[in-house]
């Protein structure tokens, strides 16, 4: 099962938002993820430390563990799928949104075929599911690609959870499919994302615009809005890529599993002190504390562990805690776990 590359997306935001930059200068995907059938995945958000005009590095990476409980050593290691640059909101937006929020669909669109657009592409190879198979219609309007896409219901009612739903906004990208990049219906995939930013959330149905940039159009400027025509994303460039089966098949072999667009589920989310400035604060250590335990408690296979392990945890957690907040070591997840634990 394929994690698609609009879940990357929802990631550094989301991840972004909680540091103050809700703005993606740019997010490149470097490996596909693939989900095994077998076994969990854990993903890692890291974002580093403000350059001096707020501007932070981040990296995606994963590891997964093997279904029985016995990972091998291919299984435990760190794979980067993504990196990007994060920067607060800009004050300077530019994006258009008016074609949407007009007359829909506008005068002069000329309607495509659909109908049997998601049978094309499992033939070839790329199988989407139901979660996933949210694009309603397509049209042309001169070089453009005007879409309308809704969550199916099935996971409409998680859309509030999310800035854009990945499935929703994956939909609303499979237009980009009938650019010219590699061929009318071949099935392309986000490579670099430029200038992403979420306006609002919780959409369930959006209308989008896909403007080719350059000639061969393997890069997208992408305006979306909800079925008002109130704004909710946009992306000043999208570089695309068609999609290496080759690749997908060589990466899900290793990871036991098939090819096919998934939905995520169990997502938690943890919130760790990566080593770095001292004296932030007794609240970043608090909100350090809280989310390591809780990840504890809510992932770490809830089971009955001797009240004196519990109590020697917290006390060793504590006095971290008033060590760094009084000018002493900083904090990392893996020092944590490897000379705490």
């Amino acid at each position: 099962m394929l994690l698609p590359g609009t879940a990357f997306a929802e990631l550094a935001l989301h991840a972004g938002e909680s540091v103050g930059c809700d703005h993606v200068d740019e997010l490149t995907l470097h490996t596909p993820l693939v989900i095994p059938e077998v076994g969990d995945v854990t993903l890692q958000v890291a974002i580093a430390a403000p350059d001096e005009s707020g501007r932070r590095m981040m990296t995606i990476h994963s590891r997964g563990e093997g279904g029985s409980g016995g990972a091998d050593a291919s299984a435990s290691a760190w794979t980067r799928h993504a990196a990007g640059v994060l920067s607060p909101a800009k004050d300077d937006d530019t994006a258009s949104y008016e074609l949407l929020a007009g007359p829909w669909p506008p005068v002069g669109a000329t309607p495509v075929d659909l109908n049997t657009a998601y049978d094309q592409m499992a033939d070839a190879g790329f199988a989407y599911g139901l979660a996933f198979q949210g694009l309603r219609a397509a049209w042309r309007y001169g070089d453009d690609i005007l879409v309308e896409a809704r969550l199916p219901e099935e996971v409409s009612g998680d859309a509030a959870a999310y800035g854009l739903h990945p499935a929703l906004l994956d939909a609303a990208l499979q237009g980009t499919g009938l650019l010219s990049v590699a061929g009318p219906g071949t099935p392309v995939v986000p490579h670099v994302w430029n200038g992403l930013r979420f306006r609002t959330h919780g959409a369930v149905s959006v209308r989008a615009c896909l403007s080719t940039l350059g000639a061969t159009g393997a890069a997208v400027c992408v305006r979306i809005t909800d079925d008002t025509g109130v704004p909710v994303a946009s992306v000043d460039r999208l570089e695309l890529r068609p999609v290496d089966m080759g690749q997908l098949r060589a990466v899900s072999v290793s990871a036991g599993g098939g090819v096919r667009c998934m939905r995520c589920s169990g997502l938690r989310w943890v919130l760790c002190r990566c080593v770095g400035r001292r004296g932030r604060g007794t609240r970043t250590w608090v909100r350090a504390v809280v989310g390591l335990c809780r990840g504890w408690w809510c992932c770490g296979a809830r089971m009955p562990v001797p009240m004196a392990a519990v109590a020697v945890v917290w006390v060793r957690l504590l006095v971290g805690c008033w060590v760094w907040c009084r000018g002493g070591w900083g904090w990392s997840g893996l020092r944590v776990r490897g000379w705490w634990w």
